[in-house]
């Protein structure tokens, strides 16, 4: 069902602001679910470019969530430059023209690909930087991420930082093969990981894949580095179904 759009005045700076009528947010996933739902806004023009953004107030209250769950999301949409902050509020992006790589996330995601076509790019993009991070990486690189492994086992699963955590797990991965395309390509698809919602569902069997394939990359154990990660991701499109 689509939302109902409301046209309201913003009396301090008397510019409209468009606010949308969005489903109150259910408690379980709440930052991703908010997230999806303003991706949605932009996906069927609900928000168009130019828009002004509703308060994080007037959203928090829309959807029922806490507006750090809202900053949240808005911050991921400014990140992904869908969303720009100005002196008087948030305004979708007026140009959504490509002109770097980084430009390739937003679109995708506004594209809203099946779920299956984003887990065969991410399992593609993974494995294959698997055997050009065992040989270019250094031991400055497995050390960071040993170093970012630790700190996930020191969080409670529940800990927000680990969300954080993940992303730059992976992204340290890309960042061992050496290759300056692969390096900003992962950079770019920072957002793409935060997409899979990995959230930890289950934590011990995430730390204990990924203590055995840091394990095979320490060791230069290809093979058993790609089973380790291909392990984690059948887990994660599992979790995901």
């Amino acid at each position: 069902m689509q939302p109902d759009i409301i046209r309201i005045s913003d009396q301090n700076t008397k510019v409209e602001v468009i606010s949308i009528q969005l489903e109150i947010v259910e408690q379980q996933n709440v930052s991703e679910r908010v997230f999806d739902q303003f991706i949605g806004m932009l996906h069927d023009g609900d928000w168009k470019p130019g828009d002004k953004i509703p308060s994080e107030n007037s959203l928090s209250l829309s959807l029922g969530v806490s507006r750090i769950t809202v900053r949240g999301a808005l911050h991921k949409l400014e990140s992904l430059g869908l969303v720009e902050g100005k002196k008087n509020g948030r305004y979708v992006c007026e140009s959504g023209a490509a002109k770097s790589v980084q430009s390739l996330m937003p679109e995708i995601l506004l594209e809203r690909p099946p779920d299956s076509d984003m887990f065969s790019f991410r399992h593609l993009l993974e494995m294959g930087s698997i055997p050009l991070a065992i040989e270019a990486g250094t031991s400055e690189d497995l050390a960071l991420m040993r170093n970012i492994l630790e700190r996930i086992m020191e969080c409670a699963p529940d800990n927000r930082q680990l969300e954080t955590l993940d992303v730059a797990f992976h992204t340290s991965l890309g960042n061992m093969t050496g290759n300056s395309i692969l390096k900003k390509i992962y950079q770019s698809f920072r957002t793409m990981l935060f997409y899979f919602k990995d959230g930890y569902s289950n934590y011990e069997e995430t730390v204990e894949l990924y203590s055995s394939f840091l394990g095979c990359m320490e060791n230069k154990d290809v093979e058993g580095a790609k089973a380790a990660m291909n392990s984690y991701l059948e887990m994660i499109k599992e979790a995901q179904a």
